[in-house]
C-alpha cells in the first residue's frame, strides 16, 4: 500500500530501505530531493505482454515518471534507466533502434 503523505513515504523508505510498489502511486508522495538513487527498468514499448505502450508514444508516457524521479532525487543523486536496445522488426525503421531508446 503506497503512502498518502510525503512524510509517511520518507519514513517508510528510511525504515525499509527499498520499497516495492506502483511508481504512479509512490512517486508523487516522495518529498523533493531525498532519494539518492533511482534504478528503474520500465516496460519496453510494445515488447512484452504487460506493455501496451506504443514506441511512438513511449517518451511522452515516460516523461511524467522521469520528472517525478528528478524532483525527488537529491542534488548529488542518480537516476539509472535500463531500456533494452530495441530494434524495429518492421516498418521504415526495420533493423534500426527505435528513437525512443
Amino acid at each position: 500500500m503506497p503512502p498518502t503523505k510525503s512524510r509517511d513515504a520518507l519514513d517508510r523508505l528510511l525504515v525499509e530501505g527499498v520499497v516495492h510498489g506502483d511508481a504512479e502511486a509512490w512517486l508523487p508522495c516522495l518529498p523533493r530531493g531525498v532519494v539518492d538513487l533511482f534504478f528503474t527498468s520500465p516496460p519496453y514499448a510494445d515488447a512484452r505482454a504487460y506493455s501496451r505502450i506504443h514506441p511512438d508514444r513511449y517518451v511522452e508516457w515516460f516523461l511524467p515518471f522521469a520528472r517525478a524521479m528528478y524532483d525527488a532525487t537529491a542534488e548529488t543523486g542518480s537516476l539509472i534507466v535500463n531500456i533494452k536496445n530495441r530494434v524495429a522488426n518492421r516498418g521504415p525503421l526495420k533493423g534500426q533502434r527505435h528513437p525512443y531508446v
